[in-house]
C-alpha cells in the first residue's frame, strides 16, 4: 500500500490541508490545519494506512511531524522529534512558498 502524505501548506492567507493533489479544506489559522490535518492522518494510520505528516514550516519548507508511534526495530529512533530532509513546497505538491 502506497504512503499516503497529508501536508498542512499556506496559500496566499489562508492554510490548506492537501493529500494526493486534492485539498481537504481551507482554515484562517495553521493550528486549525494543523488540527484537521492530524485528524485525517490519524484515521488513515486507523484503515491500515502508512501516513506521513508534513507541515510547512515559516521559511515555506515542509517538515515531517511524527504524532503516531511505529513499530519496528528502530522504533525509538523513529519516534525521536527530528525535522525530516525539508522539501521545498513547490518541489512536493506543486505550490508556492509564502
Amino acid at each position: 500500500m502506497a504512503i499516503l502524505r497529508y501536508a498542512v501548506l499556506q496559500v496566499g492567507r489562508e492554510w490548506r490541508v492537501v493529500c494526493a493533489r486534492r485539498r481537504m479544506g481551507h482554515f484562517a489559522t495553521r493550528t486549525q490545519a494543523v488540527e484537521a490535518g492530524a485528524r485525517l492522518a490519524r484515521e488513515a494510520v486507523q484503515s491500515g494506512h502508512e501516513v506521513e505528516f508534513l507541515v510547512q514550516d515559516r521559511t515555506g519548507f515542509l517538515v515531517s511531524q511524527s504524532f503516531m508511534p511505529r513499530r519496528g526495530p528502530c522504533a525509538a529512533e523513529a519516534n525521536a522529534p527530528f525535522p525530516a530532509k525539508a522539501q521545498a513546497a513547490s518541489a512536493v505538491y506543486g505550490q508556492t512558498a509564502p
